[in-house]
C-alpha cells in the first residue's frame, strides 16, 4: 500500500466517523424529543446529559446538573394532555469529541381539558460531548416565543 493509498483510507476513515457522529447527535436529539413528548420524563431525559450538564430554558428555568434536570421535567408532568416537539433544520458541527447543534423547535402543548392548544416556536442551542461509545449533552439552551392560541374550530 503506498503513501496515497494511505491518505486515502486515513481519509475516508475520518469522514466515516464524521458521519458516523453526525447520526449519533441527531438520535441523541430525537431521544430528547421523545422523552419530552413522554409527558416530560425526567428520567429519560436526565439519561441524556453528562451529570455536570444545563438545561437552560431562560424564563422557563436554567437546571445544573443531571438531578436538577431529572426533577425539573417530572415537576412537569401531567400538566398536559399531550406535547409534540418538532425539532428541524439542525446544524451540527463536530470537532473532535465535541459538538455544537443548533435546532429550530415547533412546539405544541395540548391543554390538560383539552379546550386549547398552545404553540411555542424556538431555537435549540446545544453542546455535546462524546461519552463513551456515544454522545451526552452537556448543556441545551432554548430560546422559545409563545404564539397566539389555537382553539377548536
Amino acid at each position: 500500500m503506498g503513501l496515497l493509498d494511505v491518505l486515502a483510507r486515513s481519509s475516508l476513515d475520518r469522514r466515516v466517523q464524521r458521519l458516523e457522529a453526525l447520526e449519533a447527535l441527531r438520535q441523541l436529539k430525537y431521544r430528547y424529543f421523545a422523552a419530552a413528548d413522554a409527558n416530560y420524563d425526567g428520567d429519560a431525559v436526565a439519561a441524556l446529559f453528562t451529570e455536570r450538564g444545563v438545561w437552560d430554558g431562560g424564563p422557563v428555568g436554567r437546571y445544573e446538573g443531571r438531578e436538577a434536570i431529572r426533577t425539573a421535567f417530572n415537576e412537569g408532568k401531567f400538566s398536559f394532555a399531550r406535547v409534540l416537539h418538532y425539532g428541524a433544520n439542525p446544524i451540527i458541527d463536530v470537532a473532535g469529541d465535541e459538538a455544537i447543534c443548533r435546532w429550530y423547535l415547533w412546539l405544541v402543548k395540548i391543554a390538560p381539558d383539552r379546550s386549547h392548544a398552545t404553540t411555542q416556536v424556538g431555537t435549540y442551542h446545544d453542546r455535546c460531548r462524546r461519552w463513551g461509545d456515544g454522545w451526552l449533552f452537556t448543556e441545551i439552551k432554548l430560546e422559545m416565543e409563545l404564539l397566539p392560541p389555537v382553539k377548536p374550530g
